[in-house]
């Protein structure tokens, strides 16, 4: 996607249950000296919850912010109702071939 500036943001829990850690340490430095900022969820956290009010924060501030997941977020519709304005904030994709399908229309291309 251009024109953004990715962040990562990784559930702790799940990272700190990465069996090998050297592999995800390799992984964070490219993802950092691509220039991506990595933000753990704090311990003890919803992951979810996290991420939906960190772009909340920077929807706020008129940034543009994409979310990419395979997740509806349902029951987060009544708190950020931003996730209803169907491909305004929150990118779709599958996984076919081994390759990453955008849903959404802007975005429909093979990576």
């Amino acid at each position: 996607m251009r024109g953004f500036l990715p962040i990562v943001i990784v559930d702790l829990s799940i990272a700190k249950n990465i069996d090998d850690t050297k592999k995800w340490r390799l992984l964070k430095d490219k993802m950092q000296k691509n220039k991506m900022e990595i933000v753990e969820t704090p311990e003890g956290s919803c992951a979810d919850y996290y991420m939906l009010q960190y772009a909340d924060d920077k929807i706020k501030t008129a940034e543009k912010t994409r979310i990419v997941s395979r997740d509806n977020f349902t029951k987060y519709y009544p708190e950020f109702p931003w996730l209803l304005r169907e491909n305004e904030h929150v990118v779709k994709f599958i996984i076919k071939n081994g390759k990453i399908v955008w849903y959404q229309r802007s975005f429909v291309s093979h990576v």
